[in-house]
């Protein structure tokens, strides 16, 4: 994918951009203890440009587990709170959206962003708490499974929507899906794109990007097909 170029078909809409100042980004990025490797570098210079521009990000970012697929998403969701939006990301299993939860509310703990999770194992008076504040604008970022897909979650101004194996949804989540992603930037992750995925970037649907190299002190993923 040539970085910046502009070809989406489902993409075409308008969207609205989204560019903060860096200054989080590069107070969150000083605070690692590890360096990102070159090729998470070069997939964040293609998601920030994407939400700077005034198309709709439709953008897939494949990698193997573990090379650092959510630290991207992690950066996009704060390029995204910085300016004011709400941000979601969407797991497929309870136990992949408590994972990602423990991770954003570990590496945002030095800002003051509220964070919160919704599950089907969560209490109803919990969940009709979360439901007032994401309405009422109080909450900037929500992880959850498809427990979020309810018509009860209304947005005040929801700028972008992180989907981890969109394919592991069933076909009624998906279309739930689609009314949400109207209008707004879309990330993709996925660390094995199945056909259908695959050819939604290959007919030009969405841009992908790829993280292919691992980060220091992991090894690369060897896969071999034997007769």
């Amino acid at each position: 994918m040539v970085k910046g170029l502009k070809i989406r078909i489902a993409g075409t809409g308008k969207g609205k951009p989204v560019a903060g100042d860096g200054r989080f980004r590069d107070q969150l990025l000083s605070n690692l203890p590890f360096a990102l490797t070159n090729a998470q570098n070069r997939v964040l210079d293609e998601i920030y440009h994407d939400q700077s521009d005034d198309l709709r990000m439709l953008r897939l970012v494949q990698g193997d587990v573990g090379s650092g697929k959510t630290l991207v998403a992690l950066m996009a969701m704060l390029n995204a709170v910085e300016c004011g939006k709400q941000a979601v990301l969407l797991a497929p299993t309870e136990i992949l959206a408590k994972q990602h939860y423990q991770t954003f509310k570990r590496r945002f703990s030095q800002y003051s962003y509220n964070i919160e999770i919704i599950t089907r194992s969560l209490a109803k008076k919990e969940r009709t708490k979360i439901l007032q504040e994401i309405t009422s604008g109080k909450i900037d970022i929500i992880i959850g499974t498809h427990a979020l897909l309810s018509k009860d979650y209304k947005y005040v101004n929801l700028g972008l929507l992180i989907i981890d194996e969109e394919h592991k949804f069933g076909v009624k989540h998906k279309e739930s899906i689609k009314q949400i992603k109207e209008n707004i930037d879309v990330l993709t992750l996925t660390a094995t794109p199945i056909p259908r995925t695959l050819n939604s970037t290959l007919s030009e649907i969405k841009d992908m990007s790829v993280i292919n190299t691992p980060p220091i002190g992991r090894k690369n993923i060897e896969t071999s097909i034997i007769d």
